[in-house]
This record gives C-alpha cells, structure tokens and sequence, in this order.
C-alpha cells in the first residue's frame, strides 16, 4: 500500500523517548522530515492573513457578507497568546463571523474572554497586534502601525494591503494620506510606493 504519512505533536518526542515515555521504534519511523513551526503567539504577524482566510471560509459555510475586521479587533487578537493555535483562532473566527451584526467584525464581536486576557496581556506588556504596537498606543497609532505591517508584508501593494486589512483600497489611501499629512507616515516608510498609486 502506498501512503503517506503526517504526524503532528506539541511535544518533544525525543525527549520523550529518552524518558522511556514514546516507543523509539517509532519515533524513528515518523522522524523522517520535520517542519517545526512555532506557535501562533510567537508569530502573529500571521494573524490577519489566517483571520482574513477564516473569514472567507465562514462567509461561504454560513450565508453571511462579513467584509473584514476592523485594525483594533486585529490588535486585541494580535496580543492574544493563543494556547489553542491556530485552531483555536479558526474557532474563534468562526464564533465572531456566525454572531456577527455589521458588515464588519469588531473588538465588541471577540469572545469576551480573549477579550479580557488579551487587555491583561497588554497590560503587562505583552506585544498586541504583531511588529511593535503596544498597550500605550493610540487607537490612531495601532492603526497605523497595522498599515504599515500590511503594506511591509505586501511590498507596498495597497490593493493587497487593503484586502489583507479588511477595508477597501479607497479606504486605505484616504487613511495613509491622513497620516501622512499628520506627520505620522514618513516617505522612508513602505508606504511610499502604496502612496503613489491612485485609488480605484
């Protein structure tokens, strides 16, 4: 029989085994290419890519028209340590999306308590919404600083930015002019190249 085989854990086997707790048998039949990943709070910059494919997900599976989220609801999520991985975050998503009211989910739509443990997160100075925001910034400055991770991790592309975020590309143009005529976005940033493009 011809088959592949993929074993997943969040345990050191091969400490296990040293311990006499896993079979070295087969461990070292599974041991064959690993693909370590960590854990979602040690990467979060990935949070708005997989909320914006649970989103999609969930608009199909439920009949609903949920455009995206809102950058405060990506930063309560962000400085959320996720103990579940990215499952938990794909059942949480899925919670936000069937409950929600708007066309967009915001930090009143998260479970209340993610909401909480995430603001106790914050609070002591835990890391929110990925690159650099804080429990001190601004709603302004989280958004900002949301902007720029998504124009970064885009190479300056505002139209996948924009999709990334979960607003429109208009939306997102009218918002880096603002900051940028506030003196909050400099023309070194990544936004430089998404600023010359005209809005659609």
């Amino acid at each position: 029989v011809d088959i592949r085989l993929i074993a997943a854990t969040n345990r050191n086997l091969r400490q296990f085994v040293e311990e006499g707790k896993f079979r070295e048998d087969l461990f070292f039949r599974l041991d064959v290419v690993n693909i370590n990943l960590p854990p979602l709070r040690e990467r979060t910059d990935d949070i708005p890519l997989l909320c914006g494919h649970f989103l999609k997900e969930f608009n199909r599976k439920h009949g609903k028209n949920v455009e995206g989220l809102t950058p405060d609801a990506i930063a309560i999520l962000s400085s959320y340590p996720w103990p579940g991985n990215v499952r938990e975050l794909r059942n949480t998503i899925e919670k936000m999306v069937v409950m929600a009211h708007g066309n967009r989910l915001i930090a009143r739509d998260i479970p209340h308590p993610i909401r909480e443990r995430a603001r106790g997160s914050q609070a002591s100075g835990g890391p929110a919404a990925g690159s650099g925001v804080s429990a001190h910034d601004s709603l302004a400055e989280v958004e900002r600083k949301m902007i720029l991770n998504a124009l970064k991790r885009n190479d300056g592309n505002i139209t996948k930015a924009a999709a990334e975020l979960g607003i429109s590309r208009r939306t997102l143009h009218r918002k880096i002019k603002r900051y940028r005529e506030s003196g909050l976005l400099d023309s070194n940033s990544a936004s430089q190249r998404a600023e010359s493009q005209q809005p659609s």
